[in-house]
Protein backbone atom coordinates (compact mmCIF):
# COMPACT_ATOMS: atom_id res chain seq x y z
CA UNK A 1 0.00 0.00 0.00
CA UNK A 2 1.44 3.68 -1.04
CA UNK A 3 1.69 5.76 1.56
CA UNK A 4 1.28 9.84 1.82
CA UNK A 5 5.03 10.78 0.15
CA UNK A 6 4.78 7.70 -2.33
CA UNK A 7 4.62 8.90 -6.00
CA UNK A 8 1.34 7.36 -7.08
CA UNK A 9 0.48 7.64 -10.72
CA UNK A 10 -3.43 7.71 -10.93
CA UNK A 11 -4.70 8.20 -14.11
CA UNK A 12 -3.66 12.00 -14.65
CA UNK A 13 -0.97 12.22 -11.78
CA UNK A 14 -4.03 13.03 -9.32
CA UNK A 15 -1.15 11.32 -7.04
CA UNK A 16 1.32 14.20 -7.47
CA UNK A 17 -1.11 16.85 -6.61
CA UNK A 18 -1.68 15.13 -3.55
CA UNK A 19 1.08 14.71 -2.44
CA UNK A 20 1.45 18.82 -3.07
CA UNK A 21 -1.43 19.54 -1.42
CA UNK A 22 -0.55 17.45 1.19
CA UNK A 23 2.78 18.87 1.40
CA UNK A 24 1.27 22.52 1.53
CA UNK A 25 -1.13 22.25 3.98
CA UNK A 26 1.07 20.30 6.38
CA UNK A 27 3.69 23.81 5.38
CA UNK A 28 1.00 26.03 6.81
CA UNK A 29 -0.02 23.89 10.14
CA UNK A 30 4.03 24.25 10.89
CA UNK A 31 4.62 27.68 10.08
CA UNK A 32 1.20 28.71 11.78
CA UNK A 33 2.69 26.16 14.79
CA UNK A 34 5.61 28.35 15.21
CA UNK A 35 6.32 30.34 19.04
CA UNK A 36 6.29 33.65 19.38
CA UNK A 37 9.66 33.06 20.90
CA UNK A 38 10.79 31.50 17.06
CA UNK A 39 9.16 33.91 15.28
CA UNK A 40 10.47 37.03 17.29
CA UNK A 41 14.08 35.40 16.95
CA UNK A 42 13.56 35.27 13.47
CA UNK A 43 13.00 39.12 13.48
CA UNK A 44 15.93 40.22 15.97
CA UNK A 45 17.90 38.07 13.42
CA UNK A 46 17.10 40.41 10.35
CA UNK A 47 17.14 43.55 12.56
CA UNK A 48 13.36 44.06 13.08
CA UNK A 49 13.61 44.85 16.46
CA UNK A 50 10.10 46.07 17.27
CA UNK A 51 8.63 43.20 15.35
CA UNK A 52 10.67 40.75 18.03
CA UNK A 53 9.49 42.84 20.58
CA UNK A 54 5.45 42.11 19.54
CA UNK A 55 6.04 38.24 19.54
CA UNK A 56 8.49 38.31 22.56
CA UNK A 57 5.94 40.61 24.79
CA UNK A 58 3.62 37.86 24.14
CA UNK A 59 5.17 34.81 24.75
CA UNK A 60 6.71 36.77 27.86
CA UNK A 61 3.40 37.18 29.17
CA UNK A 62 2.81 33.39 28.71
CA UNK A 63 5.96 33.04 31.18
CA UNK A 64 8.15 31.85 28.41
CA UNK A 65 11.29 33.12 30.16
CA UNK A 66 14.01 33.01 26.78
CA UNK A 67 11.36 35.78 25.85
CA UNK A 68 11.18 37.86 28.88
CA UNK A 69 15.34 37.52 28.60
CA UNK A 70 15.67 38.55 25.02
CA UNK A 71 12.97 41.77 25.83
CA UNK A 72 15.55 42.57 28.90
CA UNK A 73 18.12 42.67 25.95
CA UNK A 74 16.18 45.30 23.92
CA UNK A 75 15.84 47.35 27.10
CA UNK A 76 19.29 47.23 28.04
CA UNK A 77 20.49 48.00 23.97
CA UNK A 78 17.65 50.35 23.61
CA UNK A 79 16.93 48.37 20.19
CA UNK A 80 14.11 49.69 17.73
CA UNK A 81 12.08 51.87 19.30
CA UNK A 82 12.00 50.42 22.93
CA UNK A 83 14.31 52.95 24.28
CA UNK A 84 17.35 52.45 26.19
CA UNK A 85 16.26 51.58 29.74
CA UNK A 86 18.60 49.30 32.31
CA UNK A 87 15.84 49.16 34.98
CA UNK A 88 13.63 47.29 32.55
CA UNK A 89 16.09 45.14 31.07
CA UNK A 90 16.95 44.62 34.56
CA UNK A 91 13.47 43.82 35.54
CA UNK A 92 12.96 41.28 32.18
CA UNK A 93 16.02 39.69 33.07
CA UNK A 94 14.99 39.08 36.40
CA UNK A 95 11.95 37.57 35.48
CA UNK A 96 13.71 34.80 32.94
CA UNK A 97 16.20 34.46 36.18
CA UNK A 98 13.13 33.72 38.83
CA UNK A 99 12.14 31.12 36.61
CA UNK A 100 15.80 29.26 36.38
CA UNK A 101 16.70 30.93 32.76
CA UNK A 102 20.70 30.36 33.22
CA UNK A 103 21.44 33.18 30.68
CA UNK A 104 18.63 35.84 33.00
CA UNK A 105 21.09 34.77 35.77
CA UNK A 106 24.18 35.93 34.36
CA UNK A 107 22.82 38.93 32.54
CA UNK A 108 21.06 40.04 36.21
CA UNK A 109 23.93 39.29 38.04
CA UNK A 110 26.10 40.96 35.65
CA UNK A 111 23.96 44.27 36.11
CA UNK A 112 23.83 44.41 39.60
CA UNK A 113 27.36 43.92 39.97
CA UNK A 114 27.93 47.43 37.34
CA UNK A 115 25.51 48.54 39.95
CA UNK A 116 28.18 48.09 42.91
CA UNK A 117 24.81 45.62 43.91
CA UNK A 118 27.50 42.90 44.58
CA UNK A 119 25.72 40.92 47.17
CA UNK A 120 22.56 40.37 45.20
CA UNK A 121 25.19 40.12 41.98
CA UNK A 122 27.06 37.25 43.48
CA UNK A 123 24.12 35.54 44.59
CA UNK A 124 22.79 35.13 40.90
CA UNK A 125 25.96 34.30 39.76
CA UNK A 126 26.35 31.38 41.99
CA UNK A 127 22.87 30.22 41.20
CA UNK A 128 23.80 30.13 37.16
CA UNK A 129 27.23 28.66 38.83
CA UNK A 130 25.60 25.74 40.17
CA UNK A 131 24.25 24.99 36.93
CA UNK A 132 27.07 25.08 35.43
CA UNK A 133 27.83 28.45 33.38
CA UNK A 134 31.50 29.12 32.98
CA UNK A 135 30.39 32.76 32.69
CA UNK A 136 28.52 32.71 36.13
CA UNK A 137 32.08 31.21 37.29
CA UNK A 138 34.40 33.66 35.97
CA UNK A 139 32.60 36.46 37.50
CA UNK A 140 32.49 34.88 40.70
CA UNK A 141 36.39 34.75 40.41
CA UNK A 142 36.58 38.40 39.64
CA UNK A 143 34.55 39.30 42.93
CA UNK A 144 36.99 36.82 44.80
CA UNK A 145 33.52 35.20 45.69
CA UNK A 146 32.88 31.12 46.40
CA UNK A 147 33.31 28.98 43.19
CA UNK A 148 30.32 26.83 44.25
CA UNK A 149 30.38 22.89 42.73
CA UNK A 150 27.87 22.38 39.64
CA UNK A 151 25.52 20.59 41.50
CA UNK A 152 22.37 21.78 40.08
CA UNK A 153 23.73 20.81 36.89
CA UNK A 154 24.84 17.35 37.62
CA UNK A 155 21.41 16.51 39.28
CA UNK A 156 19.75 17.25 36.48
CA UNK A 157 21.71 14.62 34.50
CA UNK A 158 21.02 11.89 37.01
CA UNK A 159 17.69 12.47 36.99
CA UNK A 160 17.81 12.66 32.70
CA UNK A 161 19.87 9.55 32.88
CA UNK A 162 17.16 8.07 35.42
CA UNK A 163 14.40 9.12 33.17
CA UNK A 164 16.14 7.53 30.35
CA UNK A 165 16.73 4.35 32.20
CA UNK A 166 12.45 4.13 32.98
CA UNK A 167 11.34 4.57 29.12
CA UNK A 168 14.26 1.90 28.35
CA UNK A 169 12.83 -0.60 30.91
CA UNK A 170 9.14 -0.05 30.02
CA UNK A 171 10.27 -0.07 26.24
CA UNK A 172 12.33 -3.76 26.92
CA UNK A 173 9.21 -5.06 28.75
CA UNK A 174 6.47 -3.67 26.31
CA UNK A 175 8.50 -5.17 23.17
CA UNK A 176 8.91 -8.76 25.23
CA UNK A 177 5.55 -8.61 25.68
CA UNK A 178 4.63 -8.23 22.22
CA UNK A 179 7.11 -10.90 21.64
CA UNK A 180 5.73 -13.49 24.21
CA UNK A 181 2.58 -12.95 22.50
CA UNK A 182 3.48 -14.38 18.70
CA UNK A 183 5.43 -17.75 20.77
CA UNK A 184 2.76 -20.73 20.37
Amino acid sequence: MAGLTDSVECGSGIGKWYRLVIGTVLGLLLSSCASNLDQGNASYAIGQYDRAAQYWNVAAAAGEPAAQYNLGLLWEQGLGSTPRNADQGLYWYYQSAQRGYVPGMVKAGAMLASAGRLDEAVSWFTLAARWGNMEAVNNLRVLNARVPAADLMQMRARETEQANLMVMDAAMKAASKVYMSTLP
